[in-house]
Protein backbone atom coordinates (compact mmCIF):
# COMPACT_ATOMS: atom_id res chain seq x y z
CA UNK A 1 0.00 0.00 0.00
CA UNK A 2 1.09 3.29 -1.11
CA UNK A 3 1.84 5.98 1.73
CA UNK A 4 -1.34 8.21 0.88
CA UNK A 5 -3.66 5.38 0.35
CA UNK A 6 -6.55 5.64 2.67
CA UNK A 7 -7.77 2.06 3.48
CA UNK A 8 -5.07 0.09 2.29
CA UNK A 9 -2.20 1.54 5.10
CA UNK A 10 -4.33 0.10 7.72
CA UNK A 11 -6.52 -2.86 6.32
CA UNK A 12 -4.91 -6.02 6.92
CA UNK A 13 -2.09 -8.01 7.29
CA UNK A 14 -0.89 -8.65 3.42
CA UNK A 15 -1.17 -4.13 3.62
CA UNK A 16 0.12 -2.97 6.82
CA UNK A 17 3.40 -2.75 5.98
CA UNK A 18 6.30 -4.12 6.28
CA UNK A 19 10.14 -3.89 7.01
CA UNK A 20 13.11 -5.63 7.03
CA UNK A 21 14.55 -7.24 10.57
CA UNK A 22 17.04 -4.85 11.31
CA UNK A 23 14.47 -1.83 11.27
CA UNK A 24 12.34 -3.98 13.12
CA UNK A 25 14.62 -4.54 15.80
CA UNK A 26 15.96 -0.68 15.81
CA UNK A 27 12.00 0.25 16.38
CA UNK A 28 11.19 -2.19 19.14
CA UNK A 29 10.85 -5.99 18.91
CA UNK A 30 9.13 -7.32 15.73
CA UNK A 31 7.00 -9.30 17.91
CA UNK A 32 4.08 -7.77 18.57
CA UNK A 33 3.83 -4.89 15.75
CA UNK A 34 1.44 -4.02 13.64
CA UNK A 35 3.65 -4.91 10.29
CA UNK A 36 5.04 -7.50 8.84
CA UNK A 37 9.03 -8.37 8.86
CA UNK A 38 10.50 -9.63 5.90
CA UNK A 39 13.74 -9.36 4.59
CA UNK A 40 15.49 -6.10 2.84
CA UNK A 41 16.14 -7.96 -0.35
CA UNK A 42 12.54 -8.52 -0.97
CA UNK A 43 11.37 -4.86 -0.41
CA UNK A 44 10.81 -2.32 -2.77
CA UNK A 45 13.49 0.25 -2.13
CA UNK A 46 11.21 3.42 -3.73
CA UNK A 47 11.04 6.66 -1.95
CA UNK A 48 7.23 6.47 -1.31
CA UNK A 49 7.66 3.05 -0.08
CA UNK A 50 10.53 4.43 1.89
CA UNK A 51 8.43 7.01 3.51
CA UNK A 52 5.65 4.78 4.40
CA UNK A 53 8.23 2.06 6.06
CA UNK A 54 9.78 5.27 7.91
CA UNK A 55 5.67 6.29 9.26
CA UNK A 56 5.41 2.33 10.24
CA UNK A 57 8.41 2.62 13.23
CA UNK A 58 5.95 4.57 15.18
CA UNK A 59 3.79 1.51 15.10
CA UNK A 60 6.16 -1.18 16.52
CA UNK A 61 5.37 -1.37 20.44
CA UNK A 62 8.06 -0.95 23.23
CA UNK A 63 7.29 -4.20 25.52
CA UNK A 64 5.30 -7.22 23.10
CA UNK A 65 3.72 -7.53 26.56
CA UNK A 66 1.90 -4.47 26.86
CA UNK A 67 -1.58 -3.56 25.69
CA UNK A 68 -1.65 -1.90 22.52
CA UNK A 69 -4.58 -0.43 20.05
CA UNK A 70 -4.73 1.32 16.99
CA UNK A 71 -6.50 4.73 17.98
CA UNK A 72 -8.91 7.35 15.96
CA UNK A 73 -8.72 10.56 18.27
CA UNK A 74 -10.06 12.77 15.35
CA UNK A 75 -11.75 12.21 12.00
CA UNK A 76 -9.56 12.11 8.93
CA UNK A 77 -7.34 9.48 6.94
CA UNK A 78 -4.97 7.16 8.04
CA UNK A 79 -2.72 9.58 9.46
CA UNK A 80 -4.96 10.32 12.16
CA UNK A 81 -4.56 6.88 13.53
CA UNK A 82 -2.03 6.66 16.34
CA UNK A 83 -0.82 3.08 18.47
CA UNK A 84 -1.91 4.07 21.64
CA UNK A 85 0.44 1.23 23.90
CA UNK A 86 -0.92 1.20 27.92
CA UNK A 87 1.72 -0.27 30.64
CA UNK A 88 -0.71 -3.11 31.89
CA UNK A 89 -2.91 -6.27 30.60
CA UNK A 90 -6.54 -5.44 30.98
CA UNK A 91 -8.08 -7.76 33.29
CA UNK A 92 -11.79 -8.63 33.79
CA UNK A 93 -13.80 -5.41 35.29
CA UNK A 94 -16.89 -7.47 35.85
CA UNK A 95 -17.66 -10.61 36.93
CA UNK A 96 -19.17 -11.58 33.43
CA UNK A 97 -16.28 -10.35 31.27
CA UNK A 98 -13.33 -12.16 29.61
CA UNK A 99 -10.09 -10.90 28.26
CA UNK A 100 -9.22 -11.97 24.56
CA UNK A 101 -6.32 -11.79 23.26
CA UNK A 102 -6.40 -10.69 19.71
CA UNK A 103 -4.53 -13.12 17.09
CA UNK A 104 -6.58 -11.33 14.03
CA UNK A 105 -8.97 -8.73 13.50
CA UNK A 106 -9.82 -6.53 10.39
CA UNK A 107 -10.87 -2.70 9.52
CA UNK A 108 -13.65 -2.21 7.62
CA UNK A 109 -15.51 0.37 5.45
CA UNK A 110 -17.46 0.89 8.33
CA UNK A 111 -14.42 1.43 10.04
CA UNK A 112 -13.18 3.67 7.73
CA UNK A 113 -16.37 5.49 7.22
CA UNK A 114 -16.22 6.75 10.65
CA UNK A 115 -12.77 7.54 11.13
CA UNK A 116 -13.50 9.55 8.25
CA UNK A 117 -16.46 11.25 10.17
CA UNK A 118 -19.18 10.09 7.26
CA UNK A 119 -21.16 7.44 8.50
CA UNK A 120 -24.53 7.12 9.58
CA UNK A 121 -23.99 5.74 12.62
CA UNK A 122 -20.93 7.41 14.48
CA UNK A 123 -18.97 6.33 17.06
CA UNK A 124 -17.64 8.70 19.92
CA UNK A 125 -13.98 9.76 19.70
CA UNK A 126 -11.65 8.28 20.37
CA UNK A 127 -12.56 4.79 19.19
CA UNK A 128 -10.26 1.40 18.80
CA UNK A 129 -11.64 0.38 15.02
CA UNK A 130 -12.04 -3.04 14.56
CA UNK A 131 -15.21 -4.56 14.36
CA UNK A 132 -14.51 -8.55 13.84
CA UNK A 133 -12.04 -9.99 15.64
CA UNK A 134 -10.37 -13.84 16.56
CA UNK A 135 -8.43 -14.85 19.66
CA UNK A 136 -7.12 -16.66 22.30
CA UNK A 137 -8.95 -16.15 26.14
CA UNK A 138 -6.40 -14.74 28.50
CA UNK A 139 -8.52 -14.33 31.67
CA UNK A 140 -12.01 -14.84 33.09
CA UNK A 141 -14.65 -12.91 35.81
CA UNK A 142 -15.86 -15.05 38.00
CA UNK A 143 -19.26 -15.35 36.62
CA UNK A 144 -17.98 -15.52 33.47
CA UNK A 145 -15.82 -18.80 34.15
CA UNK A 146 -18.69 -20.58 35.90
CA UNK A 147 -20.69 -19.76 33.67
CA UNK A 148 -19.26 -19.70 29.36
CA UNK A 149 -18.39 -22.44 27.66
CA UNK A 150 -14.91 -21.27 27.25
CA UNK A 151 -12.19 -21.35 29.38
CA UNK A 152 -8.55 -19.57 29.66
CA UNK A 153 -6.73 -20.97 26.63
CA UNK A 154 -9.48 -21.61 24.39
CA UNK A 155 -10.09 -19.66 21.08
CA UNK A 156 -12.70 -17.89 20.29
CA UNK A 157 -14.37 -15.22 18.01
CA UNK A 158 -16.85 -12.21 18.47
CA UNK A 159 -18.19 -9.31 16.51
CA UNK A 160 -17.84 -5.93 18.55
CA UNK A 161 -19.01 -2.68 17.15
CA UNK A 162 -15.64 -1.36 17.78
CA UNK A 163 -12.20 -2.26 19.60
CA UNK A 164 -11.10 -5.17 17.78
CA UNK A 165 -7.66 -3.62 16.62
CA UNK A 166 -6.13 -3.83 19.89
CA UNK A 167 -3.78 -7.12 21.54
CA UNK A 168 -6.54 -7.75 24.71
CA UNK A 169 -10.03 -6.60 24.14
CA UNK A 170 -12.52 -7.17 27.33
CA UNK A 171 -16.05 -8.48 26.57
CA UNK A 172 -18.88 -10.02 28.22
CA UNK A 173 -18.91 -13.55 27.94
CA UNK A 174 -22.01 -14.15 26.06
CA UNK A 175 -20.91 -11.90 23.49
CA UNK A 176 -18.10 -14.55 22.21
CA UNK A 177 -17.90 -18.42 20.51
CA UNK A 178 -15.39 -20.89 20.28
CA UNK A 179 -13.53 -21.23 17.73
CA UNK A 180 -11.54 -25.46 16.93
CA UNK A 181 -8.43 -24.91 18.42
CA UNK A 182 -6.41 -25.85 15.03
CA UNK A 183 -8.08 -23.41 12.95
CA UNK A 184 -5.89 -20.28 11.19
CA UNK A 185 -6.92 -17.45 13.09
CA UNK A 186 -7.07 -15.52 9.99
CA UNK A 187 -9.23 -18.04 7.91
CA UNK A 188 -12.09 -17.74 11.28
Amino acid sequence: AAAGDDEGAAAGAEDAGTVDADEASEAGTAQGTLFTVESAGARNEDPAQTAYLERMREFAAKDPRNQISLRVAEHGHVDKMTLQELDHVPEPYRSDEIVIKVEASTITLQDCMIRRGKWYDMQGLPFVPGSDLVGIVHAMGDRAAANSRCKVGDKVASVVSSGGNARYITLPYDKVIRVPQDTDSDAA
